[in-house]
């Protein structure tokens, strides 16, 4: 019965430095869905580490956090234009939006 590579793949290492200039990475790895020993699927998951610290992200967890990134970065971007476009107006001597 073929059992799939258990073994996990990098999806993104991003790494940032401290004040003091020492580095601190988080990591995001993925482990695909499998078959276990019995023959049966398991879903994959992921393992997201933030220095030491590791957490095993199931898909659902996983497609709740992306989701949840996605949508405040849309905010974020919306709410950016319109700052942006606040400043234009003001700028132009047309006041302030209500």
């Amino acid at each position: 019965m073929p059992v799939s590579d258990q073994s996990t793949s990098r999806i993104i290492e991003i790494t940032h430095f401290s004040k003091d200039k020492k580095p601190n990475k988080l990591t995001i790895d993925s482990q695909p869905p499998s078959l276990n020993e019995n023959g049966f699927p398991e879903e994959g998951g992921y393992f997201l580490r933030i220095g030491d610290a590791v957490f095993h992200l199931s898909e659902a967890e996983a497609a709740h956090l992306a989701l949840t990134i996605l949508e405040v970065h849309r905010q974020h971007s919306l709410q950016f234009m319109k700052i942006a476009e606040q400043r234009k107006r003001r700028e132009r001597g047309e006041g302030e939006d209500k």
